[in-house]
């Protein structure tokens, strides 16, 4: 049954976007339900379909919404950088990009690109690519998942446990055989080893693990990455599975580090103002790979370790580019050294599911209406 319920909000609390963001996915593991907000001043009104009687756990629910503002209420996200072109979104993109057959839904979350869609994220991954060529970046391929150890030596079930896609087999018996025919097969999966992975660096630090190597390397893959999402999974903003290139720099200091991170996203921001796409570049208040407690996410942010590239589209603006100084901490925790002295690392990730969203919210549903500049550089 769909229920609401009024939660009231501190005068001195921002219950801002990250906030909210922060609430919704913490919600499900309280009223097992997927909930919806309205804030009107100094309160919030949480409708939420489940079976829980919503005033019974009211307590837990606020519990859960004061720990998801006192997280980011100190963390003060900056704008580093902008494009503030005068733009029209273009209204119901997704909805036209079904109708013409450019995208099907195959789930929550789920989507199958064609057509323009699909020549759109080639020419972006050869974009991108050739960046990668240029930083002199070796090409892997890696598999979907991660081993369960390797997020946890990252510290991702610290701060991203919800998000977690867990992968098991059956146990090997004929009674977990015939589950998967007839019935219920979570009394037959064995315990779970493997998680589909939610970035693409994950990948390069397992393979990395336990040894050590060259302190000056580029690794660049375009790898499927998954989250699990309860809200909002029904267009292309937030996906449980998307598509992400990123490039992955080790280098001799952090300096170094962010010297090739910043190359790269002045290649980033160069090519969208030649586009004529709106964008900001902000310090990120959330935490990449760090323990969730406020003091981290504070020092994070102070140093600008990592940086969000955030493009308007249809309703809201979404993160579409990440810039990620890990300093040490990954290196670290991995147990990865330089046979040549030191070492740090960082990454690049875009995000191409986002960032066509973007594109076509920004500059139409049809591509061949597209300004000649951007046809030309995507090959289209």
């Amino acid at each position: 049954m769909t229920q609401t319920i009024v939660l009231d909000i501190s005068p001195d609390m921002n219950f801002g976007e990250a906030a909210q963001k922060n609430f919704l996915e913490a919600l499900p593991y309280v009223v097992q339900g997927v909930g919806t907000i309205n804030v009107k001043g100094d309160s919030v009104s949480l409708t939420v379909e489940t079976a829980a009687e919503l005033e019974a756990r009211k307590d837990e629910i606020m519990s859960v919404l004061r720990r998801s503002l006192e997280t980011v209420s100190r963390a003060t996200e900056q704008t580093l950088d902008e494009n503030d072109t005068d733009y029209t979104l273009h209204p119901n993109v997704t909805e036209a990009l079904l109708e013409r057959g450019d995208i099907s839904q195959t789930g929550n979350g789920k989507f199958v690109y064609k057509g323009q869609v699909a020549k759109v994220f080639r020419g972006l991954d050869d974009l991108f690519r050739a960046w990668a060529g240029e930083q002199s970046a070796s090409e892997e391929f890696f598999p979907i998942s991660v081993k369960t150890e390797t997020l946890k030596r990252a510290g991702y079930f610290k701060t991203f446990a919800q998000h977690a896609f867990f992968v098991s087999p059956l146990e090997l018996s004929m009674p977990a055989l015939e589950s998967a025919q007839t019935g219920d097969v979570r009394p037959h999966l064995q315990s779970p080893d493997w998680v589909l992975s939610p970035t693409v660096c994950h990948h390069c630090f397992e393979s990395l693990s336990d040894a050590a190597h060259k302190s000056h390397q580029t690794i660049t893959a375009l790898n499927q990455c998954s989250r699990y999402e309860v809200h909002d999974t029904g267009g292309l903003k937030r996906l449980r599975h998307y598509w992400m290139r990123e490039i992955i720099f080790l280098r001799s200091t952090p300096e170094e580090t962010q010297s090739a991170l910043d190359d790269v996203l002045k290649l980033t921001t160069d090519l969208l103002r030649s586009w004529g796409i709106s964008f900001k570049v902000k310090s990120a208040s959330d935490p990449f790979f760090l323990d969730s407690g406020t003091g981290k996410r504070m020092f994070q942010t102070a140093l600008l370790m990592k940086r969000e590239l955030v493009l308007p589209v249809e309703g809201k603006s979404i993160a579409c580019g990440s810039f990620n100084n890990h300093m040490k901490t990954l290196v670290e925790a991995f147990d990865i050294t330089a046979n040549d002295g030191e070492i740090a690392s960082g990454c690049v990730g875009w995000g191409y599911d986002r960032l066509i969203l973007a594109l076509f919210s920004q500059l139409g549903p049809d591509c061949e209406n597209w300004p000649e500049q951007v046809r030309k550089d995507l090959g289209l």
